[in-house]
């Protein structure tokens, strides 16, 4: 929603409930004109295009003026100032508005779960008192979480076909083992991109103990292994371990 939206739909309201307070005063638009103390003539004609709303936003001396000439106060309309202010700001009704826009064609799996993210992350930042960031920060990070959805979709495709190739059923002790273990791998080769050698070796001798560990069956492990290092060699040669695939986002 933009900002002029935004303000739209409250001078809107404002505007509504200032014609009720009228109404229920048994005012006139013309005596409620002269209450106020606009000129004679066009007073009547001020009020009216205020009312039907042709007068765009209207200033907050005219509308205390308003309240008053019918005997009215701001703990009238306070109700509608407390959930004006209460909205999310303008910037935060962007930047959802951004995410949604980016994410409406992915598959509806990783959208809701980005969506679901996005609204997480506002709420926390609002309920913790923390300032707004920038749009474009904000949908990064957003975006971010995104990737990562598709990464653990790979992944999990990635896994399902060594269970199969194992003939390991999805619920067994044995798959508990070796998904848990295929992602281990996947966030160690992730992780190392930049420092591959001794410093990768290390870590993933250091994954290997989960399989014998709780006596995972070691030719799946090695699979699980193997199919996962050439799943992140395939992703990081397209490109996919640092943005959503072009096709992805315009499916």
């Amino acid at each position: 929603m933009s900002r002029s939206d935004d303000s739209g739909e409250f001078t809107a309201e404002v505007v509504r409930r200032l014609k009720e307070l009228r109404v229920q005063a048994g005012l006139t638009q013309t005596e409620l004109a002269q209450r106020m103390g606009l000129k004679p003539g066009g007073g009547q004609q001020t009020v009216s295009r205020f009312e039907l709303g042709k007068s765009g936003s209207p200033g907050f001396r005219f509308v205390l003026d308003y309240l008053r000439a019918c005997g009215a106060s701001l703990s009238d309309i306070a109700g509608i100032l407390d959930r004006y202010t209460s909205r999310p700001t303008v910037l935060e009704l962007e930047a959802e508005q951004t995410v949604v826009d980016m994410t409406k064609d992915l598959p509806n799996r990783i959208k809701w779960k980005t969506l679901h993210y996005d609204v997480r992350v506002r709420v926390r930042r609002r309920f913790d008192g923390g300032k707004p960031v920038p749009v474009e920060k904000h949908v990064e990070m957003v975006m971010n979480q995104a990737l990562a959805c598709y990464w653990h979709q790979r992944l999990n495709e990635q896994m399902y076909e060594v269970l199969s190739e194992f003939r390991i059923g999805c619920r067994s002790w044995q798959a508990i083992g070796l998904l848990p273990y295929g992602r281990k791998i996947f966030g160690i080769l992730r992780r190392t991109r930049k420092k591959k050698g001794k410093w990768r070796q290390k870590q993933l001798a250091e994954a290997d103990k989960w399989p014998r560990k709780y006596g995972l069956p070691e030719d799946a492990a090695q699979r699980t292994k193997q199919a996962v290092i050439e799943l992140v060699k395939e992703m990081e040669e397209s490109g996919e371990l640092d943005r959503l695939p072009a096709d992805l986002l315009s499916s």
